[in-house]
């Protein structure tokens, strides 16, 4: 819609929003009893599901091109999380750290 309107995320800082290729989600980091992890929240709805709960920082979620996976850094490794059953694995560790991961837009 046209409307502008706040959305309420739950943590008490959050970072990084992406949106989901169809735009009905928002993935975003957003630091909760002292580590970041990852969220979505429904645009329909409003409703927020924590995806992420280990002792660890989890940051800047990015979504894969069909919308069925995020990859996200944490502690500077990139790993993917795979929506439908919320398993995650790494992907990429290598010395210096990684962030930011992004998806090639060609993916199918």
């Amino acid at each position: 819609s046209n409307k502008i309107r706040r959305i309420s995320f739950s943590g008490s800082y959050n970072t990084s929003p992406a949106w989901s290729p169809k735009g009905d989600f928002i993935a975003y980091a957003g630091l909760k009893d002292g580590h970041f992890q990852i969220f979505v929240v429904s645009m329909d709805s409003g409703e927020i599901r924590q995806l992420t709960f280990d002792e660890a920082n989890h940051e800047s979620p990015s979504w894969s091109p069909d919308g069925h996976f995020l990859a996200y850094s944490q502690n500077e490794k990139i790993y993917i999380l795979r929506l439908t059953d919320g398993s995650s694995f790494p992907i990429l560790s290598l010395p210096g750290g990684q962030l930011q991961p992004s998806w090639s837009p060609r993916l199918k």
